[in-house]
């Protein structure tokens, strides 16, 4: 039998998972019991084997089952992919979705898993927006923790939808071993917020210096007030994930990367001087499938006026909607266009370009603002 857990990468998620695990487990060893009694052969003829097993697309967890030589399977997915979706959806077999404060998972994969503030991000980000397919479906049972979780209501509502057919005194066995203690404890101490705000601490974070010969212009985004990356890249997907619609989502320009200086943030002014070129790229998030409006926000100097530039949205480097424009004046703009995301189970970038040599000037990447559409637009010439 296989069970299928799609969650958030925190610490109550995997508080659920491992509590799946020992439900599994002990349902498995119960009829393995009466079958023995049945049969009268030895017990450790025939105990089963119970598998934990991590995969997101029906490729990756396909593999995984034929490595495995066991009876029953966990099947835990982070960033499940839409072919999973379409399967659990056919086979209508139960199934479990655990949603968690998007601060306190990416506070969890900063504590726990040693990650920086822009990799626990994408990470949550990714999930959050792979999430988004799981959270109507009929056979699914959404977990959210409250403020102050309760294990023991938890256990029961997973134990009913699987019909383990478990007992208040064997429920309160499993929820008793020592590992689920331990995890627990874990989840009770999760604190929202905490480092979440502090982006400068996290190494990519930080631009690269200006050489001695290069005169860097005044930041003209340093006195705007920008979403934070929690509240623009992860906010939008949690509140679409508690029912509501799904609104603008924001890519602040720490997730992107300079394209002069690849695994270093774009947070600076960019300098054109040089040939035609990829000057920013990034984030390498996932979006929802459907039409979408891509706005980028961008300023540029005096000196960079003139210049043919373009903005895109691409996976693994073919474009899924451009648009071209030339640098008229100096100032703030954005630029909108937009594209049909056929690919949501793989992370997508927007890139800008200056598409002619320059000789002087700079631009600075503001942030990108993505909008789900209600219906596909048609390109306009002009």
């Amino acid at each position: 039998m296989i069970y299928n857990c799609v969650s958030f990468p925190s610490r109550f998620a995997e508080w659920c998972e491992l509590l799946l695990h020992d439900m599994v487990v002990a349902t498995a060893e119960r009829q393995s019991s009466a079958r023995r009694s049945r049969t009268r052969s030895a017990p450790e003829a025939s105990r089963p084997q119970v598998a934990l097993i991590v995969g997101d697309s029906l490729a990756q967890i396909g593999r995984q089952l034929l490595l495995r030589n066991c009876d029953h399977a966990i099947v835990v997915s982070r960033q499940a992919h839409s072919d999973t979706c379409q399967v659990l959806k056919d086979a209508g077999r139960p199934f479990l979705v655990v949603l968690d404060e998007p601060a306190s998972a990416v506070n969890a994969l900063i504590s726990d898993h040693r990650l920086s503030y822009l990799s626990a991000v994408r990470i949550v980000a990714n999930s959050s927006a792979s999430l988004l397919q799981f959270v109507t479906m009929a056979n699914a049972l959404v977990l959210r923790p409250d403020p102050v979780p309760d294990f023991e209501a938890a256990a029961r509502t997973i134990e009913r939808h699987f019909h383990f057919g478990h007992g208040k005194a064997a429920l309160a066995e499993i929820l008793s071993k020592p590992h689920l203690q331990e995890r627990a404890a874990l989840v009770r101490s999760t604190v929202a917020g905490g480092v979440l705000e502090r982006q400068a601490q996290a190494p990519e974070a930080v631009a690269a210096p200006a050489t001695s010969t290069e005169i860097v212009p005044e930041d003209p985004f340093a006195k705007h007030r920008q979403a934070s990356l929690l509240e623009g890249a992860i906010e939008p997907l949690w509140r679409a994930l508690q029912g509501d619609d799904l609104k603008e989502v924001v890519w602040g320009r720490d997730l992107f990367q300079s394209g002069d200086r690849p695994g270093e943030s774009a947070v600076a002014p960019i300098n054109l001087t040089g040939p035609s070129r990829c000057l920013s790229f990034g984030p390498y998030l996932r979006l929802p499938g459907g039409p979408w409006s891509c706005r980028v926000i961008f300023a540029c100097n005096e000196r960079a006026v003139g210049t043919q530039m373009m903005a895109d949205v691409a996976y693994v480097g073919i474009p899924l909607g451009q648009a071209r424009f030339q640098l008229s004046e100096a100032g703030v703009f954005e630029i909108e266009f937009a594209f049909n995301n056929s690919t949501p189970d793989k992370p997508i970038e927007v890139r800008l370009f200056n598409m002619t040599a320059a000789l002087d000037g700079h631009v600075a990447l503001g942030e990108v603002r993505l909008s789900p559409l209600e219906f596909k637009r048609l390109p306009v010439v002009q």
